[in-house]
């Protein structure tokens, strides 16, 4: 009986056995045919886990550049059934030979991109009709909220995401995303059937902000825009500055473009003049020579210089003011802008003096920003200065600065003789503050400034309900015979309230044309419309009771 039993579970085993492998056999050797369909209904792939490019936002978190996630359509086409090509060409809006022409280049590559960044809504009806071989996966598209108002601050992303100008190329590595990777089952039209696992988590870029205030930036811009279209200048800069901390609160330029459709970009456009175009600043030096003057203790405050007969020459060159101012005190020169005056000062108490009081306030050194080519201007401190030299440095003639450069270094006065770090970036601390004048230096010479918007050169910066100060300058550019005697930059820099400054701006306009053309007419008004407007804005109380008003000069 129980031999019995065995003989019946060796032959039943035997028969199961039998059983598998002929199904083996027959799967092996009969339908592979089978085993490859299904083999290619079912494939295992990694998967890209999109991210986004870091944001950049302004001082108070308002979006200046954000990445929109869209849909971008692609074919493997290997799988692409030309026959399709023409249909798809149509609901795509593009030409079918040209759509035809692009897959025949392609035909024997596993990926060709059909249309990239399209938006989610109108990609997914053309992936509902589920072509052959037509694909589409999540892409970010940048966006820039402020359009032209900041796009030459800004820059732009290529179409790959990457920065190629301004701030988007110096800041690109932080706000570059890392892309994740996930192990999913797909059919053979390209969709998730399953997700086995998430091998690598995607991590969004890292969000830059600046120190740029939104509200000033839109003011500036549209001022100083208003302020080349009228004057037909070639172009033009607005610096504001936070003289206690040297944050950039605006910079604007002229010309600007659309960096949200950079078809037509002129390349002059793409320029952040402000930070590196260098150039003479000109008579806007000139309080930094009266500075000079104080700190050496040669001058006081209610010292008396002969400016007659209102010409002075100097190694063969004839310095000229715009009258004989005669005997005139230091606030005079500041105020009549007198170029034999400041010669004559800087003549006294040596170039050295002079240089010095420029340099440490950061003129023809690094700003450090963070932006690409930002220039450091030039100022050659040499081992013999000639008295020519001399006297037109003392005047902004003979080295190169930026606009940049100019606000903080005027910061330097209003903020009681301490130059603070200039910064765009928040979060990036490039220097330490310094002190460069005695406290008192500094309000001699902003006194000295305001009595220029109050009676002198720059009237029609005077503001409304605020004390103000500030120093015109006009030079001549540079040509190819030397200087032209019709192409001008016109320049003012000023601060308000003048007795404890808010603010520092800069304005200066490149070959404004008309009969219009010193500082004082063409960029001192720029200054007045902008901070009429934005003292209120940032909430600095009115400390005067009368309106300034306007006149011309």
């Amino acid at each position: 009986m129980y031999k019995g039993r065995i003989i019946v579970m060796t032959v039943m085993l035997s028969a199961l056995m039998s059983v598998v492998a002929g199904r083996l056999v027959y799967i092996q050797l009969v339908d592979q045919s089978m085993l490859a369909s299904q083999g290619d209904q079912r494939t295992l792939r990694t998967d890209v886990l999109p991210a986004s490019r870091g944001m950049i936002v302004d001082r108070n978190n308002q979006p200046l550049a954000v990445s929109t996630p869209m849909t971008t359509i692609f074919a493997d086409p290997r799988k692409v059934d030309p026959a399709q090509l023409p249909a798809l060409a149509a609901d795509l809006g593009m030409s079918p030979g040209e759509l035809i022409e692009r897959y025949q280049r392609f035909s024997n590559k596993a990926f060709m991109y059909i249309e990239r960044r399209m938006v989610p809504s109108e990609a997914e009806a053309v992936l509902a009709k589920n072509y052959d071989g037509i694909y589409g996966k999540t892409e970010y598209q940048r966006f820039y909220p402020t359009g032209e108002v900041m796009a030459n601050v800004l820059g732009f992303t290529d179409v790959d995401g990457n920065g190629i100008e301004g701030l988007e190329r110096s800041y690109d590595g932080f706000m570059q995303p890392e892309l994740g990777a996930v192990d999913v089952v797909k059919d053979v039209r390209g969709r998730v059937i399953r997700v086995i696992e998430e091998t690598a988590a995607p991590r969004d870029g890292g969000n830059l902000q600046l120190t740029i205030d939104t509200q000033l930036q839109y003011l500036a811009y549209r001022e100083l825009k208003a302020a080349v279209q009228a004057r037909n200048a070639k172009g033009g800069s607005v610096v504001i500055m936070d003289p206690r901390t040297g944050d950039v609160l605006a910079l604007a330029n002229q010309p600007s473009f659309n960096p949200n459709d950079r078809s037509t970009v002129d390349p002059n456009g793409l320029r952040n003049r402000a930070v590196i175009d260098p150039f003479e600043p000109g008579s806007v030096i000139k309080p930094f020579t009266i500075a000079a003057a104080l700190e050496s203790g040669q001058y006081g405050a209610l010292n008396m210089v002969d400016t007659s007969p209102g010409f002075m020459r100097v190694t063969g060159q004839t310095i000229r003011d715009s009258g004989n101012y005669g005997e005139i005190s230091l606030s005079d020169i500041i105020r009549r802008s007198s170029n034999v005056g400041a010669s004559k000062i800087a003549l006294h108490i040596g170039a050295q003096n002079v240089w010095s009081a420029l340099w440490e306030t950061g003129i023809g050194q690094p700003l450090n920003l963070g932006f690409p080519a930002e220039t450091n201007g030039q100022l050659t401190n040499r081992p013999r200065w000639s008295d020519a030299q001399t006297a037109t440095m003392s005047y902004g003639y003979g080295f190169t600065t930026s606009a940049v450069h100019l606000a903080r270094a005027y910061s330097a006065l209003a903020n009681d003789g301490v130059l603070p770090p200039a910064r765009l970036v928040k979060g990036v601390q490039t220097d330490q503050p310094k002190r460069v004048f005695s406290d008192k230096t500094a309000r001699d010479v902003r006194t000295m400034l305001g009595a220029v918007v109050e009676d002198g050169t720059g009237r029609r910066a005077g503001l409304t309900l605020y004390t103000a100060g500030g120093k015109t300058g006009t030079v001549h550019k540079v040509g190819a015979n030397g200087y032209d005697s019709d192409r001008y930059r016109s320049t003012f820099v000023g601060m308000a309230p003048i007795e404890n400054p808010e603010m520092v701006v800069v304005i200066t306009i490149d070959e404004p044309q008309g009969e219009e053309y010193y500082g004082g007419e063409v960029a001192a008004p720029v200054f007045s419309a902008i901070l009429n407007r934005a003292m209120p804005m940032a909430g600095v109380t009115p400390n005067k009771d009368q309106p300034q008003l306007a006149r011309g000069e």
